[in-house]
């Protein structure tokens, strides 16, 4: 008895060791897997590009918009227009225009509910359809925090933050995260919004796809992120797990908070069930979606046996039609710019004729003021003449002068009025003359700023 007791004792130590080695082997990984994280640097092909996008959307929000602001152009922009440009158009614009990897992409997210067979069917999509699992099914860092996959020269990886900014990792770093990790530091989750993983894989070329977390496995701020990096993918596709049979009320809340983007519903693991009960099961989910006022695209029905084609028609489809990321925003800005300079050029033209055509009218007012000036002068000069004095009153002569002065007399300040009318006239055409040249001058300067910037 004293020796089984020897032997137990001997037993539990080893056992205590082990443990002790495993947990001191899990804190050294943490460790590492932190430190990395936390010392990871900006990757450089990225940097210069990211400064440039900057400087742009600073022009454009600041000094492009306060030039606006400056010639009260702005308040005559659209409501939609100013947004497009100004506001989330151009924010949206320059975060997609930072990642390489849904940039010129169809960009699509499969999301679902934990062990709903996601990671499989991303393999079937990466693998084209040979049974090799390039992304493993268990693969640590997917399950824990989303991921993209994405074509490149390459396989590398990096994560990207919640500031904008990608980091380079290493594949050890990788595949250290784990839920636990995230659970064990407090932290490290704020500072990797999701993954970047860029494969040299011909089914990426056009495509990338994001491999998110089980919402069931989430807690309510990791839903929350998931939801948000979602948001930047053209089209869902939720996975449904058939020997599940529909969705719970959290998934429902997240797909409802997902705004104009088309869903698909995939109703995974046909191949457990019969015809009959895969048309409940879509029924039924075609009932909740409908009484939740949530907009389904269509049902795809698949498995592990059913071939490529049956989900890979619908994106091949959506890569033809998507248009979430505006390429052709600089195109659109500038064309917008060079629409408002040739108004106000066709506006200063006009205010130019007019201009002149009240300074003709205005000399001409002139020269008539000078003419009755001298003509006034002139019978004044005669009449006061010794000649003339001597035969003021037998003179007809001197009398038609007289009341001709006495005429135009009268007449002065209707003459005067027109004059002043036509002189306030011309300066009020001169100051928006002014007005519109101010503005081209500035316009023009932004307009040649804006076609400095090349992407």
């Amino acid at each position: 008895m004293l020796i089984s007791n020897e032997w137990n004792y001997g037993d539990m130590e080893n056992n205590n060791i082990k443990e002790l080695s495993r947990e001191i082997e899990i804190k050294d990984s943490i460790l590492n897997f932190v430190k990395e994280i936390l010392t990871a640097k900006e990757k450089e092909d990225n940097f210069t590009d990211y400064i440039k996008i900057d400087n742009f959307v600073s022009f454009v929000e600041n000094d492009l918009r306060d030039a606006l602001i400056k010639t009260k152009l702005y308040d005559q922009i659209e409501e939609d227009e100013k947004k497009y440009y100004f506001k989330e158009g151009i924010e949206k614009w320059a975060l997609t225009e930072k990642k390489h990897w849904i940039k010129g992409k169809t960009s699509i997210a499969f999301i679902g509910e934990f062990s709903a067979g996601k990671t499989t069917i991303i393999n079937k999509i990466l693998s084209r359809d040979h049974d090799i699992n390039l992304l493993p099914t268990q693969c640590k860092p997917t399950t824990a925090v989303p991921t993209y996959i994405t074509g490149g020269k390459e396989t590398n990886y990096s994560f990207f933050t919640p500031d904008n900014k990608l980091k380079a990792i290493s594949e050890e770093t990788f595949k250290r995260l784990s839920k636990d990790v995230l659970n064990q530091v407090d932290g490290v989750s704020s500072l990797i919004k999701y993954f970047v993983m860029t494969s040299d894989n011909k089914a990426l070329e056009n495509l990338s796809i994001l491999d998110t977390p089980g919402f069931d496995s989430n807690d309510a701020s990791d839903s929350e992120k998931t939801a948000s990096v979602i948001n930047e993918c053209d089209v869902l596709f939720w996975v449904v797990d058939a020997n599940d049979g529909g969705v719970n009320r959290s998934s429902l809340e997240i797909i409802k908070s997902i705004p104009h983007k088309p869903i698909y519903i995939v109703i995974n693991k046909i191949d457990t069930m019969d015809a009959t009960e895969i048309q409940d099961i879509q029924e039924e989910l075609e009932a909740v979606f409908a009484d939740s006022n949530v907009t389904i695209a269509n049902y795809i029905l698949f498995s592990k046996e059913e071939p490529l084609d049956t989900i890979m028609k619908p994106i091949m489809h959506l890569k033809s039609s998507l248009t979430y990321h505006d390429e052709n925003f600089i195109f659109k800005l500038k064309n917008f710019i060079d629409k408002k300079v040739e108004l106000e050029e066709k506006e200063l033209k006009k205010e130019e004729k007019n201009k002149q055509e009240k300074k003709d009218k205005l000399d001409k007012w002139l020269e008539f003021l000078n003419n009755q000036i001298k003509r006034g002068k002139s019978d004044c000069d005669e009449i006061t003449s010794n000649s003339i004095v001597k035969r003021l009153f037998s003179s007809d002569k001197i009398k038609n002068l007289v009341q001709r002065f006495k005429r135009d007399y009268e007449r002065f300040p209707k003459i005067e009025e027109s004059r002043i009318e036509t002189v306030i006239s011309y300066y009020g055409i001169l100051g928006k003359y002014s007005d519109i040249k101010y503005k081209l001058y500035i316009l023009k300067d932004c307009q040649k700023k804006l076609n400095s910037f090349n992407f």
